[in-house]
């Protein structure tokens, strides 16, 4: 596989992903994708939101689930490529855009539910402040941030997954109330919900 990239901006790394195999990282039929999806989304507080955001959709495998709990969907990803087969695969029931990380331009909330799964540590901390930024603006105040990523070490890559998420929960616009960790065929991730309180 390539050297993982240092920021998202570095996308023809994930455009080759893509035009290789439409899902790359197992995510419709792994053990440990499954099981993080469903767990993830077990935390939101909510039984139903009006508009939710999924960051880096990839394949689309966390799109299904958040429908059943949100009125509106709204999926983004870098890769055209990525985008081109969630156009494909979800024709117009969800809205789908190509968006690059840090985001250029608005991510044209307010959505009251925000999912970033596994997305974080590829940026470099500069673009991560940029991207923090961003969703939190894009997040209603009351709104949910659910955030989840693999704790285990990945060669190339500048920030750990908790490291994420302890930055999300410096910003003070964030209250964290939830944190959990799981392990599924020795591979362990945390998941973090936060609120935005003001």
């Amino acid at each position: 596989m390539n050297e993982l990239p240092m920021s998202t901006r570095n996308i023809q790394f994930f455009d080759e992903l893509y035009t290789q195999e439409s899902d790359p990282w197992q995510t419709y039929s792994s053990p440990y994708e499954l099981e993080k999806i469903r767990r993830t989304l077990a935390v939101a507080p909510e039984s139903q939101y009006r508009r939710a955001l999924d960051i880096g959709s990839g394949a689309g495998a966390m799109i299904e689930p958040l429908r059943e709990i949100a009125s509106s969907v709204t999926a983004i990803d870098g890769s055209s490529v990525a985008v081109q087969h969630l156009r494909t695969r979800f024709h117009d029931e969800v809205t789908i855009r190509e968006v690059v990380l840090p985001p250029a331009e608005s991510l044209e909330g307010p959505f009251d539910l925000i999912v970033m799964s596994e997305v974080g540590y590829y940026l470099s901390p500069a673009d991560l402040t940029t991207t923090r930024e961003a969703i939190v603006e894009a997040l209603a105040v009351g709104g949910d941030l659910i955030l989840a990523h693999c704790l285990n070490e990945t060669h190339g890559l500048r920030l750990g997954g908790d490291e994420v998420h302890r930055f999300f929960g410096s910003d003070s616009r964030l209250t964290q109330s939830v944190i959990e960790t799981h392990t599924v065929d020795d591979t362990t991730f945390e998941i973090c919900l936060y609120n935005r309180s003001r």
